[in-house]
C-alpha cells in the first residue's frame, strides 16, 4: 500500500533564536522512508538541525500497516530557515508529500533561484520564489524582455497569494 501523511505540521511564525520542531507521520506497507526538503532542495547540512524517526509496527491489530513518525528539528532558528519545509513518504508502492511554511520574523530576501528552466511549449509551468523573512508585503515577477515589465502581462499569466507564477 502507497504511504499517505496521518499527522503533518501547520504553516508555523517564530522568532530568530526560537526552536521549532516538525513531525510528520507516515502510515504505509511495506514501511516508508521520509524525506525532508526545504523549498525543493535538501535540508542544509547544519548541527542546528536534528531528524529522528521512530517506528511502529502493526499498530493496529487487523493490519501490517507501519508508521513512521519523522521529526526534524531546528534550533536557534534563522531568518534564513524560513521557507517552504517539505516531508515525502515513500516506499515502492508510491509516495505522498506534506509541506508548510516556516516563517522566521525578519528582513526577507529572495533564495537562490534556478538560473535556467526549461519548459515544453503548450504545457503549464509554475515558478516558486524561494524567500525567507516574514512577513512579506508581496512578491512580484518582472518579465527579461528588455522592457524589464511587471508580470502578469496577459491572461496566460497568474501569480498566486503565495508569489507562485504560473504560466498556460
Amino acid at each position: 500500500q502507497s504511504p499517505s501523511i496521518v499527522e503533518r505540521f501547520d504553516e508555523i511564525i517564530t522568532q530568530p533564536g526560537d526552536s521549532v520542531s516538525l513531525r510528520c507521520v507516515s502510515q504505509a506497507a511495506p514501511l516508508a522512508q521520509i524525506e525532508w526538503t526545504l523549498d525543493g532542495s535538501p535540508i542544509p547540512s547544519s548541527t542546528r538541525y536534528r531528524f529522528g524517526d521512530f517506528v511502529i509496527k502493526n499498530y493496529h491489530q487487523k493490519s501490517d500497516q507501519t508508521l513512521l513518525i519523522s521529526h526534524l528539528n531546528i534550533t536557534n532558528a534563522r531568518i534564513e530557515d524560513g521557507g517552504l519545509y517539505r516531508c515525502t513518504a515513500r516506499n515502492l508502492a508510491g509516495s505522498v508529500f506534506h509541506q508548510a511554511r516556516v516563517n522566521v520574523v525578519g528582513k526577507g530576501s529572495i533564495k537562490l533561484l534556478t538560473p535556467n528552466i526549461t519548459a515544453v511549449a503548450g504545457t503549464d509551468l509554475q515558478l516558486n520564489c524561494p524567500y525567507y523573512g516574514y512577513p512579506i508585503k508581496s512578491i512580484s515577477w518582472f518579465g527579461k524582455d528588455g522592457l524589464k515589465r511587471k508580470l502578469p502581462i496577459n491572461d496566460r499569466q497568474t501569480i498566486s497569494s503565495n508569489g507562485t507564477l504560473h504560466i498556460r
